[in-house]
């Protein structure tokens, strides 16, 4: 098969990836299932795709093998799309793919997102010296929130300056290997809306979201444990639906945070497709 590297068949690379991507045995996460959805959340990337693309060619010049990166030098972690690996890709041709998409990030932190069913990357991870992390499950409502009404003493706001720390706080606590910083945020320059609780004069949680079409991406949701099962995580949700719209949610969340998908399962969400994160040692 020879050695990975660039393309500039991005139809056919688009092509082979939807194929990958349309089976859980050989899905990666967070991307789309067809040519055009596939392609529009790959220029979503904070990189352009096309140049970080790398694959493998079969005898014939068919694409047998893709991956794409992208990378935060902030956060300092890179992201890895893929990779997506035909049925005959050998293990040791698909560490050259990962070494080959990796060595073009200037990051020294790495990870990639696979379904939990893609045995191929669990082994590729293994192979490679990565490290498995948790399963996370994907989270849908379709229609109304079935939310609690809202304490009297808890106020929902936009944030402040002010805020950040607290924020910060919160965020990292729950999130140590968020792709977003607090800082990050709460910068207007980035494409998050962000809400925070505040109950009895105090920061009691926030929620960062992102509006997709029709649909509400919700990124990350926040409680600090003194606030918790007050209905707060609740509230945010209803907050951001209020400032935002939408006709169907969508997060993602750790089999780590069983009282998180307890809650979610009880405001009407409905369980979907999970994944496994694996990252560099």
């Amino acid at each position: 098969m020879g050695q990975p590297h660039h393309t500039a068949d991005r139809t056919g690379a688009l092509q082979f990836i939807a194929e990958r991507q349309r089976h859980p045995e050989t899905a990666c996460a967070y991307l789309g299932t067809d040519d055009g959805d596939l392609e529009a959340d790959l220029l979503d990337l904070d990189q352009p795709w096309a140049q970080t693309l790398r694959v493998l060619t079969g005898e014939s010049g068919e694409i047998t093998g893709a991956a794409v990166i992208e990378w935060d030098e902030e956060v300092g972690r890179s992201w890895v799309h893929g990779p997506w690996l035909g049925d005959d890709v050998t293990c040791e041709e698909a560490l050259a793919l990962l070494s080959a998409v990796t060595a073009q990030s200037p990051v020294g932190e790495h990870e990639m997102h696979a379904s939990t069913k893609n045995a191929r990357v669990a082994r590729l991870a293994r192979a490679a010296g990565w490290i498995p992390g948790a399963a996370h499950f994907e989270y849908v409502l379709t229609g109304p929130l079935d939310a609690p009404p809202q304490e009297a003493t808890l106020v929902l706001r936009l944030p402040t300056d002010e805020d950040e720390p607290h924020v910060a706080r919160l965020h990292e606590a729950e999130f140590p290997h968020a792709y977003a910083t607090a800082r990050q945020l709460l910068d207007p320059g980035q494409p998050y809306a962000v809400l925070v609780a505040q109950l009895d004069g105090r920061v009691a949680g926030y929620i960062a979201a992102q509006s997709e079409d029709s649909a509400l991406y919700i990124d990350f949701v926040a409680v600090d444990p003194a606030a918790r099962r007050q209905g707060v995580g609740a509230a945010l949700l209803s907050g951001m639906v209020r400032l935002l719209g939408g006709e169907r949610m969508r997060l993602t969340v750790s089999e780590e945070q069983p009282e998180a998908r307890a809650m979610y399962s009880s405001l009407g969400f409905r369980e979907g497709a999970s994944s496994r994160v694996y990252r560099s040692a």
